[in-house]
């Protein structure tokens, strides 16, 4: 179907419930996810050796950033613009299948040198035929800017949950039961990609014929370039680590590295980096009403460690048994690094919200430098770092992380107007949940260790009870002035579709708001 001439955002009084409604529909999508995820990398990872899944890592990093560099940003750049004509959409069409056809074949003829960079041979085929992934990819960024626009996060639930089901649940782990090895993981990767970039299009059709007309193109490639070189560095920060690993140390302990980062990224990228994406297009509706979107903003900042800070304070607490009870003995190698990593998952996760706040105000080019630096900062001490193995690597993310925390922090308040009181306020319940969960969780391994000697997995599924529980427990029965008014403030929206008897229940416990 043909799109309307202009697209225009729509009105502003039902801005916060189209922001909620975002919101709900991206952590139920980030809610599937994680457990889609983490039950297919179990069933994965004790299948596989680390050595494959390092291979995997190093295939992925390359990938990754070629699909960045192929999309121009243009799915952001469609999501931003205040209007949006047809002429937008077949230019963002245009550019993405051009970028994304010579970027693949790229990829393609530079995969002897990254095989000879990582000393694997084994690399050139495995990274061609991810290639073909790439091409798909970049010609959907357009299809997947247009739903993001739209918030219709409920689709996107759908396409990334029933794409990565059928790729990896059904294909990856066939596969790697037949004893495909590396393999494995690649053909699930590739029918992933295929299936979600065919989706995307199915649900937001490409915008024909195809054009480059000159305004269009100048003010498409103005914010996408910008979005597209920030995006570029800050992939190139997530990954640097991995790219010295994997280039000093070998696929082994990339495939240990990868196996703890991956883990930490589930409650940074699955939950903080995803309500970023839902709040970039909330935010670019009110970025002219600087009160609001300090109010926005720091509530974005106040939920995120809220969802976060517990699991991953809790993850430095329970380290071993999280990642022998997940993925077994064969990789409890991963365990230190896992723990020093959820420190640095804790910066990562707040700063995460100041990307899409810059963005929505126009000032990407602000955070382009902060990411360059931070670039910077983490190839230099992981390289400083690598002789001493992945749990210095690990330190020296951690360090560069909080940097880019403070950086970040202080981009956003110069944008809304706010305090750093506010700021670590707003963080601070967060905080207080964490510390709880952590101090309930260190009494219980000790009791195990003294009395109870379960298996890690049993030890695991009573530590994730526990956990949750405490949390629980102290929303509904701790003061606000410890918890904060958060949960308080999404009651009060949603009360209404609760049957009367627990919503009068939670009112009583949770307070008006």
């Amino acid at each position: 179907m043909r799109p309307p001439d202009r697209i225009s955002p729509p009105a502003a009084d039902t801005h916060t419930r189209r922001t909620l409604s975002s919101v709900v529909w991206s952590f139920s999508r980030v809610f599937g996810q994680m457990v889609l995820t983490i039950t297919v990398n179990v069933v994965l990872l004790r299948l596989l050796a680390p050595a494959d899944f390092g291979l995997l890592t190093s295939l992925l990093v390359l990938v990754g950033f070629a699909d960045l560099v192929a999309s121009l940003g243009m799915g952001p750049a469609l999501t931003q613009r205040p209007v949006l004509t047809e002429v937008h959409l077949r230019v963002a069409t245009t550019l993405s299948l051009l970028t994304g056809t010579a970027l693949t074949a790229g990829l393609m003829l530079v995969a002897p040198l990254v095989a000879d960079y990582f000393s694997e041979p084994g690399l050139i085929d495995p990274l061609r035929v991810l290639a073909i992934g790439l091409w798909f990819t970049a010609l959907a960024a357009p299809s997947r800017g247009l739903l993001v626009r739209a918030m219709n996060f409920r689709r996107l639930l759908v396409i990334e949950l029933g794409s990565y089901f059928v790729g990896f649940a059904g294909v990856g782990i066939t596969l790697a039961w037949l004893g495909y090895g590396v393999w494995s993981l690649v053909i699930g990767s590739l029918v992933t990609l295929l299936l979600n970039a065919l989706a995307l299009i199915l649900s937001s059709p490409l915008t024909l014929p195809l054009s480059l007309a000159r305004r269009e193109t100048r003010e498409l490639l103005g914010f996408g370039t910008g979005i597209s070189v920030n995006s570029v560095t800050n992939y190139l920060a997530a990954n640097v680590d991995y790219l010295v690993i994997g280039r000093f140390l070998g696929a082994t302990p990339l495939g240990l590295y990868a196996c703890a980062y991956r883990l930490i990224a589930l409650p940074v990228t699955k939950i903080a980096a995803t309500l970023s994406s839902a709040m970039f297009p909330s935010f670019a509706e009110i970025q002219a009403q600087q009160e609001r979107l300090a109010r926005a903003y720091l509530r974005a900042v106040s939920a995120t460690s809220l969802a976060t800070f517990p699991v991953l304070i809790g993850c430095i607490v329970a380290a071993e048994p999280i990642i022998v009870g997940l993925y077994g003995p064969t990789w409890s190698g991963a365990s230190v690094a896992f723990q020093i990593l959820s420190i640095a998952g804790m910066c990562k996760a707040v700063f995460h919200l100041a990307g899409p706040l810059s963005q929505a105000s126009g000032r990407v080019y602000s955070e382009v430098w902060r990411q360059i630096l931070y670039l910077a900062i983490l190839a230099a001490l992981c390289l400083l770092a690598v002789d001493w193995g992945i749990e210095a690597i690990a330190w020296a993310v951690v360090v560069g992380s909080l940097w880019m925390y403070l950086a970040m922090a202080h981009l956003a308040l110069s944008v809304v107007g706010a305090s750093w009181r506010e700021y670590f306020f707003a963080q601070r319940p967060g905080l207080f949940l964490g510390l709880l969960v952590a101090l309930v969780e260190a009494a219980f391994i000790g009791l195990d260790t003294r009395l109870l000697g379960l298996a890690p997995s049993a030890l695991l599924a009573c530590l994730v009870t526990i956990s949750a529980l405490t949390v629980v427990v102290a929303i509904l029965w701790l003061p606000r002035g410890l918890v904060g008014d958060f949960p308080s403030w999404i009651f009060a929206r949603y009360q209404d579709r609760l049957p009367a008897k627990l919503g009068a229940w939670l009112g009583r416990r949770l307070g008006e708001y």
